[in-house]
């Protein structure tokens, strides 16, 4: 079994390592996942943001105990005020299960509604 300490190095250096990777996006930008939907067989989660602009994709991280989810764009437009949400699909290799969402910059738990 590993051990939390060894569980704990590896999230963060896989962390780490993520954030390096949008980090050398040049001129993208995160956005917050605001909340998200699980589709039936747990695999395939929409992430809802509110951002005016085109989200170029989203990179997730799994855990055993969380999934950590990343949205990256340009730069977004200036808002007039209007509604500038959207979602954007996301894949796991694993059903999210009793698994929580997570915002891996703020910590916070991302609302997840489910089916049914």
């Amino acid at each position: 079994m590993t051990s939390k300490r060894a569980r704990i190095a590896a999230r963060f250096a896989s962390t780490v390592a993520l954030v390096g990777i949008l980090a050398a996006c040049a001129g993208q930008v995160v956005i917050p996942v605001d909340s998200a939907h699980v589709s039936d067989d747990g695999m395939t989660l929409d992430l809802n943001y509110n951002a005016c602009t085109t989200i170029a994709g989203p990179a997730v991280q799994e855990f055993p105990d969380s999934v950590e989810v990343y949205l990256f764009a340009d730069r977004p437009a200036p808002s007039n005020g209007g509604d500038c949400r959207g979602y954007v699909a996301a894949n796991l290799t694993a059903p999210l299960g009793d698994r929580v969402l997570k915002d891996p910059y703020t910590g916070k738990v991302i609302k997840v509604s489910k089916s049914g």
